[in-house]
């Protein structure tokens, strides 16, 4: 949840060193869909944050998750698409190595369901999904890819309830209309 907060960085680090400032509309959108990511998330979720290290984490993985977008923003002026993401999956993939092998994870010994499972999140969720993040920023500022992507728990929910079966509240589809609304805000001039 406190991921969902990296709009709020975004918007401050534009205002504070870049010379296109975010607008009324940008902080009045993002205080709308917050609310409505508080509804559809669920109040007893807030309720129940507990202001510890892992608070501290997720507050932390926000501004990591902003700071990425705006240093992606300022990469993708100078190096396409493809080869920004080549590096990245690469670092990443790299990284991610690393931590398994210093955490002692196990690499193999997976059944053949579970990797063609690892492989469609990684060509579908990640691959497609970053490609997706990385093209909106080519192509508009930062503070609206930012609140754009909190679509995601929306999008998210929708496909739970259609392929899956889940229900929706009404708080949900209250919520999510909500968010979905400061999310058209923001693009307002």
């Amino acid at each position: 949840m406190l991921t969902n907060l990296s709009p709020i960085w975004v918007g401050l680090t534009s205002f504070l060193f870049l010379p296109q400032k975010p607008n009324r509309f940008f902080w009045l959108g993002v205080v709308v869909a917050l609310a409505g990511l508080v509804l559809f998330m669920g109040f007893q979720l807030f309720a129940d944050l507990a202001f510890d290290r892992g608070f501290g984490l997720g507050l932390l993985s926000g501004i990591c998750y902003a700071a990425y977008l705006m240093l992606s923003k300022k990469v993708l002026r100078n190096v396409n698409i493809l080869n920004f993401m080549a590096c990245m999956t690469t670092v990443g993939s790299i990284l991610l190595l690393f931590l398994c092998l210093l955490g002692g994870e196990k690499l193999n010994g997976f059944s053949t369901l579970v990797w063609e499972s690892l492989l469609t999140q990684a060509l579908v969720c990640q691959l497609l999904g970053w490609f997706s993040v990385s093209y909106a920023l080519t192509h508009i500022p930062a503070q609206q890819v930012s609140i754009s992507l909190l679509s995601q728990a929306v999008l998210t929910a929708l496909l739970a309830w259609l392929l899956l079966g889940e229900q929706l509240s009404a708080c949900m589809m209250l919520g999510g209309i909500l968010l979905l609304t400061g999310i058209a805000i923001t693009f307002r001039k």
